[in-house]
């Protein structure tokens, strides 16, 4: 059925003068009603250019603009469906506000402005507000530290004692007062390493919290992570009492108590001869229980998860 409408077609001279005709007529009907002048208002976004590089444009500046306009279609088709963003170059706005921390341009000079750029063969009318604001803040520098993030597993025996490390520690970052003031840090991306028993170097990224209002002197950093092979040590350290009663003596059971701790292999030796690096004090003011609770308050810096065998310690108060 549908080939024989198709042969139909092909052999019916009047229905494909007539389809053509329509298409045409058609056509030039668009056309003309395209040439027409039309009114219309429409809404535009406005984005400033030539801006200072010292200088930032606060959000209190004007960021859109309502016109009638009145021109012909092709226009509208234009700016209603392509593109809805005026460019303004800041630096032609050179009206300074007598009273505040502005610049303006308005009424007559806006419109001669707009219609140089955009509207030169269209009328233009303001819906509401005639003029446009421009708030600069004036843009500073200042350094923040940089804050590490990571995920980082180990194989079996091994670690980082300082963990992710940079020496980009710190970073110069460009923005208004206004905004630094909120800042205190500057996040990487959280790197993720997983079965670690090497070492790692690479770039890890920073992540910016705003770039529409902050500038980094950096995107990414060089970040490197020692690892060494650990082991575990355990000691007998004494207990020192603190706040004991005056005239009194304290006796207790036991005297030395057990310190487990982890260590790098090669610090292994040196720690377990060095005993007097790690120090346990129990407070007789917080007693529990009629027990003293001993804690530990220093120990070697090559030394980590520092733990004690026991939670609490008896003693006798001898007169």
């Amino acid at each position: 059925m549908k080939s024989n409408f198709i042969k139909s077609f092909r052999s019916n001279k009047n229905l494909k003068t007539y389809i053509v005709f329509l298409f045409f007529t058609t056509f030039i009907w668009v056309l003309l009603q395209f040439s027409k002048n039309h009114s219309q208002v429409i809404t535009f976004d406005i984005e400033y250019t030539d801006v200072n590089q010292n200088m930032n444009i606060s959000n209190k500046s004007t960021s859109k603009i309502k016109l009638n306009i009145i021109g012909n279609g092709f226009k509208f088709l234009y700016y209603s469906l392509l593109n809805k963003k005026l460019q303004i170059n800041s630096k032609r706005i050179i009206n300074k506000h007598a009273f505040s921390n502005f610049n303006y341009l308005e009424g007559d000079d806006l419109k001669q402005y707009l219609k140089s750029r955009y509207f030169n063969d269209s009328e233009i009318n303001f819906m509401g507000n005639d003029s446009i604001k421009i708030y600069y803040e004036q843009l500073i520098e200042k350094e923040l530290p940089v804050k590490l993030k990571s995920d980082i597993s180990y194989a079996s025996g091994y670690k980082s004692i300082k963990g992710l490390s940079s020496k980009e520690i710190k970073l110069k970052v460009k923005s208004t007062k206004t905004f630094l003031d909120t800042l205190k840090f500057i996040e990487s991306k959280v790197l993720k390493l997983n079965n670690v028993s090497e070492g790692y170097s690479g770039k890890l990224e920073l992540i910016n919290p705003s770039p529409k209002n902050l500038t980094l002197s950096l995107n990414k950093i060089d970040v490197f992570l020692n690892v060494d092979k650990v082991t575990e040590g355990s000691l007998l350290v004494p207990i020192t009492v603190l706040n004991t009663p005056e005239s009194s003596k304290i006796q207790l059971f036991p005297k030395e108590i057990k310190i487990v701790f982890g260590v790098l292999v090669k610090d292994y030796k040196r720690v377990m001869e060095n005993k007097n690096q790690f120090k346990v004090t129990a407070d007789f003011k917080s007693i529990k229980s009629n027990k003293l609770i001993p804690k530990i308050t220093t120990t070697p810096e090559n030394v980590f998860n520092s733990r004690l065998t026991q939670k609490e310690v008896e003693y006798i108060l001898i007169q």
